[in-house]
């Protein structure tokens, strides 16, 4: 039975573990009294730019990670510091899946371990208007501070976690799982896509950069309808995510597939020029 779990956290350049790379990982080593045993925090080189919408969230710039280690070598140092615990983060399927989109890169098997969803624990346990990680740290009166970087959520992902289960009455392993439904670490790794008919032009709308109203079920805004430019598709585990901008957010996000309710553009698409059509018409089509 574990008695040692590591709440962790990445960062990264963009929301697809498939194009995109890490640039941070960190975690803190604890026991289920709250005793911390170890911490970890290593930045990494992605391999290129990092966006200006993700260095002002993070404060991570190309400059920083100039001369780190590739997310790879990064990775292992993790594992080896985390070996036999049981991982904990706050959407973790969304951080496993770097981590194993790394590994397969590296061509590396990935490890034996369990994780912790503590997203997934506090939508089971809570009523809250949403579920990100700071509003749930206030629920249990935890008052992170700092700029938003991997040790600070992967120490507040354990406040949460530690918090869960307290109210859970959970004081070992066997309770803890009752409640905390773990699964392994290769659940995150990503997989080929599978749309809906419902949205089976997406592929198309993503190529031509179209900007559509879609109508989701959960998140802060409720059922009205969003603004979003889709981006990609991915699937991590059992779910596949529309990677978009929205709009009413200004900043990327990802959408469950199987919670958008309704899409459609905004606008009347742009015609695709054939090849047939000289190289003017194809500019003034595209300038339409």
């Amino acid at each position: 039975m574990p008695e040692r779990f590591v709440a962790f956290d990445v960062e990264t350049t963009g929301l697809s573990p498939e194009g995109c790379r890490l640039t941070e990982v960190a975690g803190v080593a604890f026991r289920l009294d709250g005793t911390v045993e170890g911490r970890f925090e290593e930045l990494c080189f992605p391999g290129h730019p990092i966006p200006a919408e993700v260095c002002a969230l993070t404060g991570i710039t190309d400059t920083m990670v100039a001369h780190a280690a590739s997310p790879a070598e990064v990775i292992e140092r993790f594992l080896e510091f985390a070996e036999g615990a049981v991982l904990v983060a706050h959407n973790a399927l969304f951080d496993g899946s770097f981590l194993a989109a790394e590994l397969e890169r590296a061509r590396r098997p990935l490890p034996e371990l369990r994780m912790v969803d503590t997203l997934g624990w506090a939508r089971a346990a809570l009523r809250l208007r949403d579920f990100r990680l700071a509003t749930v740290a206030r629920y249990f009166h935890l008052r992170p501070k700092g700029q938003h970087r991997a040790a600070l959520d992967a120490h507040t992902a354990m406040g949460v976690f530690l918090a869960l289960a307290e109210r859970a009455g959970a004081a070992d392993w066997r309770a803890l799982s009752a409640v905390a439904m773990p699964f392994p670490l290769s659940m995150c790794a990503v997989s080929a896509v599978q749309l809906p008919n419902l949205l089976a032009n997406l592929p198309e709308l993503i190529e031509l950069g179209a900007r559509v109203h879609i109508q989701y079920e959960g998140g802060t805004q409720g059922e009205l309808p969003r603004p979003v430019t889709p981006k990609g598709l991915t699937r991590i585990g059992p779910a596949s995510y529309l990677i978009a901008y929205c709009h009413r957010d200004k900043r990327e996000k990802q959408f469950r597939l199987d919670r958008i309710r309704s899409l459609r553009p905004v606008d009347a698409l742009p015609r695709r020029p054939t090849s047939a059509e000289p190289a003017g018409a194809r500019v003034r089509a595209k300038a339409r």
